[in-house]
């Protein structure tokens, strides 16, 4: 345990707090409004569904996004200026920073899991997650020799791993989206 670290580390783990309140009350919804949408529409009518899919999405990764940035601009413009804070070092503050643009990243990834929760494709989200923890792992053991605000660094290349490729596996399940609730019904 370094106090160092997790003083900047865990206190930027804040800023996924608004954004997984959002993605939840957003998208608790969605599967009973899909499973209506596939018993209302003939199978011809599967754009309809995609089309709403597509929109749902748009909306809750912009509103994650704009949650996070804005968690962690809040985090990292007051927190230093309380008074509990102002003694920390600078290492602490730096440590903040860079942590919060990884969570900000680890958001998309937390977006993006949901949806594919809601399509059932969860198989390549464990391989992405495994690949991602080794990124840090070895990130954190290479670049901790050169002091603790490096280890931050893998983090984020660990969270931004993580986010393109659930972005890219989502926008790829997303064509066979309609398909995936109609075929429950056949």
């Amino acid at each position: 345990f370094n106090s160092v670290y997790h003083m900047g580390a865990d206190l930027a783990l804040s800023v996924l707090i608004p954004a997984s309140i959002i993605q939840y009350v957003m998208t608790v919804p969605i599967f009973k409004q899909i499973n209506n949408m596939s018993i209302i529409y003939k199978v011809p009518e599967m754009e309809k569904i995609y089309q709403f899919i597509q929109k749902i999405y748009r909306k809750v990764i912009t509103v994650t996004i704009l949650a996070s940035v804005i968690a962690a601009l809040v985090i990292n413009l007051i927190i230093p200026q309380i008074p509990a804070y102002a003694g920390a070092t600078q290492d602490s503050i730096s440590i903040l920073r860079i942590a919060s643009v990884g969570n900000i990243l680890l958001s998309i990834f937390s977006a993006n899991s949901v949806f594919a929760m809601l399509l059932t494709k969860v198989k390549p989200l464990a391989i992405m997650v495994m690949a991602s923890a080794i990124v840090v792992g070895l990130g954190g053991i290479v670049l901790g020799r050169f002091g603790l605000e490096y280890i931050t660094l893998s983090y984020v290349a660990s969270a931004s791993l993580l986010a393109v490729c659930s972005t890219l596996y989502i926008k790829k399940i997303f064509k066979n989206a309609p398909s995936i609730f109609f075929a429950r019904y056949i």
